[in-house]
């Protein structure tokens, strides 16, 4: 069974919550791979809107499961107001929601070297949420951040402290002072409702899907063009990348498709065209080489690795 993979083709506000949940009755596993709770996906039933920062859109369908990937970094204030809110909908979500144990956590420090960074640009700053997104995924990738898995561990509270302190002395090099005390209360209240919750080894967790034949749906969050690698520079917040390649991600390929009813093809077609053309125009501008199109990438397959869906 091959993997869908769905992603905004600019900087967000595409619509994909929408599209995926139009698009989950078709699946067993929608599994969302990358980035942090910024506006979210808003969906839209019986007139109440709902709106979904972390957990996949596939939610409301019953049956459904759904995973928070690896790549994804989790607010857990955010998390449980979504959670609270899904449950006053009697969603189920210990019979449905899985959660990456090597998903990094967004800690109140996070949101305020976002804040500080942002400040110190002046005008050249980027437009942050102030969410702490960035900030989480340069400790990751520095392996310096708490993952998922860190709660379950009883010296949770020394690495939180550890990674607090840490930030701490950067916020004093930055001059940047605030009162860090109203942030921890709501975020040990979201840790606790996260222990409750199923964590699971979402790279095994995939693999299993994918040879037991399921249908899984890979839901992007942030748009193709806030990625870390291949955005202008000025335009991120910093995300896990999308996949390895800024275009031919749209390309109907053997193992990894860009799901679409058949009256959307025309229409993706047309914005991956357009999509071409913005990059090699923001390319000229940056003074960068177009990058050559690889003709072997044709008969490369889709493979999993530590839950991140990539091409290879």
């Amino acid at each position: 069974m091959s993997v869908d993979v769905l992603l905004g083709l600019q900087w967000g506000d595409e619509g994909k919550g929408k599209i995926v949940d139009v698009l989950t009755p078709e699946y067993n596993v929608v599994a969302r791979f990358q980035g942090g709770p910024n506006a979210g996906h808003t969906l839209e039933f019986e007139g109440i809107k709902h709106v979904l920062h972390t957990i996949p859109s596939g939610i409301f369908r019953k049956g459904i499961t759904n995973i928070v990937g690896n790549g994804v970094v989790i607010d857990p204030v955010t998390l449980k107001k979504e959670i609270d809110a899904l449950k006053k909908m009697n969603v189920d979500i210990n019979a449905t929601l899985y959660i990456s144990r090597k998903a990094h956590i967004i800690i109140p420090t996070h949101r305020l070297l976002d804040a500080a960074s942002e400040s110190l640009k002046g005008k050249e700053k980027i437009g942050s949420t102030l969410r702490g997104i960035g900030p989480t995924y340069m400790d990751k990738t520095g392996r310096n951040g708490l993952r998922v898995g860190d709660i379950e561990s009883p010296d949770f509270l020394n690495r939180y402290e550890k990674l607090k302190n840490k930030h701490l002395q950067l916020l004093g090099q930055m001059e940047f002072d605030q009162d860090l005390s109203q942030l921890e209360g709501p975020f040990f209240e979201g840790i606790e409702l996260m222990r409750t919750l199923n964590f699971v080894d979402s790279e095994h967790f995939i693999n299993k899907s994918i040879q037991s034949n399921k249908a899984i749906l890979a839901e992007g969050a942030q748009g193709s063009l806030l990625d870390i690698d291949l955005a202008p520079t000025l335009l991120l917040p910093p995300q896990t990348r999308s996949l390895q390649e800024p275009v031919q991600v749209w390309v109907w390929h053997q193992n990894i498709s860009v799901k679409s009813s058949e009256y959307l093809k025309p229409i993706v077609l047309v914005l991956v065209v357009a999509l071409f053309q913005l990059n090699y125009l923001m390319l000229q501008a940056k003074n960068y080489e177009k990058p050559e199109m690889n003709s072997a990438r044709q008969q490369d397959d889709l493979v999993v690795v530590d839950g991140l869906i990539s091409l290879h």
